[in-house]
Order: structure tokens, then sequence, then C-alpha cells
């Protein structure tokens, strides 16, 4: 392996953090809202009173913007998707590029998470309704849904499943992979 190339690798090595961090911040923002009270919700409540019961709400209170982190991931995946395709240009001077290989990676690294995700989806939303039958937050669990899931079609011809409203970023991700 060239220099260059171990140079690159090691300047790249850091962009899988950026990736990983923008990831969790997405999850601590979808925790959050589920999870505990926010600052606006308590403010709404209880005026600008600060007591304890609200700490948690008051220093997470950033994670609001926890959304910009799904635009910042899918930047940087699609950075990533070219980066081997760059190493291996600088190794050999071409590209050899296979659609087949391509498309087979993703499908390991997308399906096998989305299915556990619509899995775990199913049960808990099923244990839910047995305390809460009415909650408007548990959406459908029908088979056309989950149909419209799995083939990544969410939000386009389907709804998200059950109550898992955040897996329509891998649906987005599966399309963008499609379309490369």
């Amino acid at each position: 392996m060239t220099s260059q190339v171990k140079q690159l690798k090691s300047d790249f090595g850091d962009i899988d953090i950026f990736r990983g961090v923008a990831a969790l911040v997405v999850a601590a923002f979808h925790t959050r809202e589920i999870m505990w009270i926010g600052i606006r919700h308590y403010w709404t409540l209880h005026g600008a009173h600060v007591s304890a019961s609200n700490f948690l709400g008051l220093a997470t209170f950033p994670l609001v913007w926890g959304s910009i982190g799904v635009p910042i991931f899918f930047v940087i995946s699609g950075y990533c998707i070219h980066r081997n395709q760059a190493f291996a240009r600088v190794r050999t001077g071409y590209i050899s590029y296979s659609a087949a290989n391509f498309l087979l990676r993703r499908f390991l690294r997308i399906y096998p998470v989305l299915i556990g995700a619509l899995m775990v989806t199913l049960l808990c939303d099923l244990a839910s309704r047995q305390i809460f039958p009415f909650s408007e937050k548990l959406g459908s669990l029908g088979f056309t849904t989950l149909l419209g899931n799995i083939f990544s079609l969410q939000g386009v011809i389907s709804v998200p499943y059950g109550s898992n409203i955040p897996l329509w970023t891998l649906s987005i991700e599966v399309q963008f992979y499609a379309f490369y």
C-alpha cells in the first residue's frame, strides 16, 4: 500500500466518527422527545420556573435541533460510498466497479437492521396496544404497511410501520442507493 493511500485512510478515519456522532444525535433527539419532558412543554405547563424535576429537559435543550443529524449523516454516508473507489483509483490507477456487489453489500448492511426494527416495532406496539388501545401514536401494523416499509416505499405509497416513524431514513437511504 502506498504512503499516499495510508495517509488518505488515516485522514478519513475520523469521518466515520462524525457519521456516528450524527447518528447518535438523532437517536438522542428521538429519545428526548419520547422519554422525558422537553423544555417547551415544561414552560407551557409551569412557566419559566426552574426546578430539579425539569433539569433533564433543560440540560438536553440543544437536542431539539437533533434532526439536523439526518442530512449530515446522509451527506457523510454518500461521501463514504465513493471513498473506497477513490482508494482503489489511487492504488491502481483505475476503478473496477460492480453494481451487483455494491447492491449486495448495501442489502446486507440495511435489511437485517430493517427487519429487526420492524419485528421489535411489532412486538412493542402489540404490547403497547394492550395498555393504550386507542393511542394515536401506534400506527398501522397492517400487511400492506409492512410491505411498503420492506420495499422502502415509506412516504411514497405507505405510511410508517407502527410507531416507528424514524424508519423513514432507511427508506430514503435505500432509494439513494438505488439511484446511485
